[in-house]
């Protein structure tokens, strides 16, 4: 195994063995692509669609909520340090010593809310807990926060205060004391990192926290790709009563454009309840994205929760319809840059057993699916956190074939990558050595016989077939 593995390193090829075991529809007819691609809806507005009763019910594996106390600043007030908290959710069998790195997402409450209410209100965890055992979104890590701090009044004129400058909270102090503790894909807390892992965060909130959401989206698109604001339009300019729809909704489009965001990637599910008593301004907002060609599908969606009401029973629903386009438990061929070789006998001059022995012999090789690319250094780092090169962030070198890894290191990547889409690992280690399982459904390097199966053309090549 050790020298098949180092004499494929240099190719580093993705495969996973069998059609019928790679693919699944997500959720609702829902896809995604993330890092700096796109994600996309089948329509672009439209009804969102309920939470199945059991989701609302305890999981047989649940995830664990823990407080974090963080020093900050009281930005709104006096500018001194002062200690705030936030609730941190982490999935099932989270292990802080581990390999694995987790995407997150950012809640925050709406007026007069706390820390830790999303943990609290309408069994959302039981939902989180729920979609993720059930293989609907990946594992992920979930902050409950608050733009609240104990200097602050929670009257509505000072909880607009304390949420117009939360941006500066978020980048300095909360982000860095959540991703700095717990296994995200930042790989440190230096701005680089943070920015460099902006594809696996996301933002939400609720009524005020909409609000916050949408001034997220303005502040803070170099470190968040996704936003999911509920019952809430931006209120940059203007504020309650004084929505300043048309002026916002410039201000957001000369961003995507100047902050080249269609080509880095963002996505904003926007949502209201057709009941909820503040739900004008919502539909203003969306009335005027949707206007906009700059706001395709791929990028701005608004659905509504039939009947829904301003409340938790309606976060929830959106969650639940939001969270497996943000962050999907399984991705497709396409997005893998998979193709499928089709099966077949061959002359060849590898051997499994004996490497060195190039005689010509008849192989026989079944379907299977390889990547048209080699490893990226940015896949290997956005899945183990670690850059075995020289290669910089934000930098053509990011797309070169990784090096400087060794064959265990491999067998680690592809590992967790499987872990990461809900496949079966297939490399595992047992009596002293490891062994591959080809009757797993995970990412594997691809035998002597495959791979030279495959660099001859399969059954494209011309008479290099027995």
């Amino acid at each position: 195994m050790g020298k098949e593995i180092k004499r494929f390193l240099v190719f580093c090829a993705i495969v996973n063995m069998l059609a019928g075991n790679l693919f699944a529809e997500s959720l609702n007819a829902q896809s995604s692509k993330r890092n700096g691609q796109e994600a996309t809806m089948n329509n672009q507005t439209g009804f969102s669609l309920s939470v199945p009763s059991e989701y609302t019910r305890q999981a047989s594996q649940r995830g664990s909520v823990t407080r974090l106390n963080y020093t900050s600043k009281d930005y709104a007030g006096n500018g001194k340090a002062i200690t705030k908290t936030a609730y941190v959710y982490t999935p099932y069998g989270y292990n802080e010593k581990g390999s694995e790195r987790y995407d997150i997402l950012y809640l925050m409450h709406g007026w007069g809310g706390h820390a830790g209410e999303y943990f609290e209100m309408a069994e959302i965890k039981n939902v989180f807990d729920n979609m993720i055992s059930k293989g609907q979104i990946k594992p992920l890590i979930v902050v409950s926060a608050t733009f609240y701090n104990s200097n602050s009044g929670s009257d509505f004129g000072s909880s607009v205060a304390e949420l117009r400058s939360f941006h500066n909270d978020f980048e300095k102090h909360l982000m860095p004391a959540v991703e700095g503790k717990y296994r995200t894909y930042a790989v440190s807390t230096s701005d680089a990192d943070l920015k460099a892992s902006r594809s696996h965060r996301a933002f939400g909130g609720f009524s005020l926290g909409s609000v916050t959401t949408w001034l997220e989206f303005c502040h803070d698109s170099d470190y968040i790709s996704s936003f999911i604001p509920m019952s809430g339009s931006s209120w940059y300019y203007g504020g309650f009563g004084d929505f300043q729809i048309k002026k916002n909704v410039d201000f957001i489009e000369q961003l995507v454009i100047q902050n080249k965001l269609n080509e880095r990637g963002y996505f904003i599910y926007h949502a209201v309840g057709t009941n909820d008593a503040v739900k004008e301004q919502s539909l203003m907002m969306a009335e005027e994205m949707l206007s906009r060609k700059t706001f395709s599908s791929e990028h701005y969606v608004f659905y509504q929760k039939q009947d829904g009401i301003h409340d938790h029973i309606a976060v929830r629903e959106f969650l639940y319809n939001a969270l497996p386009v943000i962050f999907p438990k399984k991705q497709t061929s396409e997005s893998n840059n998979l193709v499928l070789v089709k099966g077949g006998t061959f002359l060849s001059t590898s051997d499994t057993k004996n490497p060195d022995d190039y005689r010509q012999h008849r192989e026989t090789v079944e379907d299977f699916y390889i990547s048209k690319y080699e490893v990226t250094v940015a896949l290997y780092k956005s899945v183990t956190g670690k850059n075995p090169t020289s290669a910089r962030d934000g930098t053509d070198e990011m797309n070169r074939p990784v090096e400087n890894i060794s064959g265990y290191d491999c067998i680690d990547f592809l590992n967790v990558l499987s872990r990461l889409e809900g496949l079966e690992e297939c490399y595992s280690f047992a009596n002293g050595k490891w062994t591959c399982d080809f009757s797993k459904n995970g990412y594997r390097l691809p035998t002597l016989p495959e791979w030279e199966y495959a660099a001859r053309g399969g059954k494209k090549s011309r008479g290099r077939h027995a």
